[in-house]
């Protein structure tokens, strides 16, 4: 088991409204909510490490807290495997093994968790893989039913990319990587966690002299241009030879001799490394970068937006000398050479603004905009990065939605409260 100090930065007062969201017990994505499940990779019991966060979180002094993370563990799936060939775990010999369109491990039909990026997240991959398996001509409801058919009929009897893997995935003498989960899509987990995951995989087979092959994400129509952003980049870092992708389509592939690890997500062992090693082969010494100070825009986005971002960049542009950018304008190059040299931050929680976290800056600042309910995860996982001070800022919720409120409402923030909490957060004005 290993232990993640997270420590709440002294800039946030005991009294304001950001100390409060982040101690909150009774959100449902709270700090001890979201190591419990959340960060629960490999389905094991940790008890006794919960039981000591959970009295450390009813201490109300308490600004150090430490987070069980589960030990990665490497799963091998060979159907009647030799003990003496397969050393590693020769009591899985599953007979019906498959993977889904969207990635994660089956046995008998059944989800295998350790696969996905928590043992607690089984249900969106298990609906997935049984729609595509229950699809057919007699239970179409919709349009979307007829879509998906016909993209499944396609991959199935016409494809010869997919008529070629096939072979390959149900092939028992060719060892196969998987290494991501269905939110591929959301560089997030897929930089912050599957790339960590890659890496694992990669030194194992190397070191085992494997002549393997890499399942990657769906590439056909709108997957595209998740290989553009960021997906194609890593795998040229890896070298990756291109006869040696895999890539899923809209089906569900049985498959044999699979190897996959649990998520390493919050496991400074492995993240940090691979954050370290885009960083080094991802840096452009002359890439023309908006500045040291960056806001970054999700007006583009279709929710959880900031309402008043006109009003607020206006300040934080004239007043503080902050440049604005948006992250969909950028491969994952670009967006590393930008931030990599910035020193403080600011965005709406989630993915825009776990960008920061490649900043190199020694006391570096990362300031999320964020309602009260916000998940915490983006807390823990800063946790992570020495050099950076992760400060929130609490934003009025401009349109209430009950459901999946932190995820879905749209935010506005004050500006006379903006100032104030710059100051507390020794963010000087520039003086022109």
């Amino acid at each position: 088991m290993n232990i993640l100090e997270l420590k709440i930065d002294s800039k946030i007062a005991k009294d304001s409204l950001e100390y409060k969201s982040i101690l909150d017990s009774n959100k449902p994505h709270s700090i001890y909510k979201i190591t419990k499940f959340g960060l629960n990779a490999t389905n094991e019991n940790r008890g006794g490490q919960l039981d000591n966060l959970k009295s450390e979180l009813s201490n109300p002094n308490a600004r150090i807290f430490h987070i069980p993370i589960n030990e990665v563990k490497i799963y091998h799936y060979l159907s009647n495997p030799n003990p003496h060939e397969n050393p590693q775990n020769p009591h899985e010999n599953p007979q019906n093994i498959k993977v889904c369109s969207y990635g994660g491990i089956f046995i008998n039909d059944k989800v295998i968790s350790q696969s996905l990026n928590s043992a607690t997240d089984s249900t969106y991959q298990q609906d997935e893989f049984d729609y595509i398996s229950n699809l057919s001509i007699c239970n179409i409801k919709s349009k979307s039913d007829i879509k998906n058919l016909i993209k499944k009929i396609y991959f199935r009897y016409i494809s010869i990319r997919s008529f070629n893997n096939r072979k390959i995935f149900k092939d028992k003498t060719k060892p196969k990587i998987i290494f991501f989960c269905a939110w591929f899509s959301n560089m997030y987990h897929f930089v912050f966690e599957g790339y960590g995951r890659l890496l694992i995989l990669l030194e194992m087979a190397r070191k085992n002299n494997m002549d393997f092959y890499i399942i990657a994400p769906p590439k056909h129509r709108g997957f595209s241009k998740y290989h553009q952003w960021f997906i194609s980049q890593i795998l040229d870092i890896e070298n990756i030879p291109k006869d040696r992708i895999l890539y899923l389509d809209y089906q569900n592939y049985h498959i044999d001799n699979v190897y996959f690890c649990s998520n390493p997500q919050c496991n400074d062992k492995y993240i940090l490394p691979a954050i370290k090693k885009l960083q080094d082969n991802l840096y452009d010494s002359n890439f023309k970068a908006k500045g040291e100070r960056i806001y970054i825009s999700r007006k583009k986005s279709p929710r959880r937006y900031l309402v008043n971002e006109d009003e607020i960049f206006e300040i934080l542009h004239h007043k503080y000398g902050f440049e604005k950018i948006y992250m969909e304008d950028y491969n994952l190059k670009e967006k590393i050479n930008h931030i990599m040299r910035a020193k403080v931050i600011i965005s709406i929680e989630g993915t825009s603004l776990i960008n920061g976290l490649f900043m190199n800056a020694t006391n570096a600042k990362l300031i999320g905009l964020r309602s009260h309910s916000m998940t915490e995860h983006l807390l823990i996982i800063s946790a992570m990065f020495k050099n950076i001070e992760y400060l929130p800022i609490i934003c009025d919720i401009y349109d209430n939605s009950d459901e999946n409120q932190w995820a879905e409402n749209n935010l506005y923030l004050n500006k006379e409260y903006l100032i104030k909490k710059l100051k507390d957060y020794e963010i000087d004005e520039m003086h022109k």
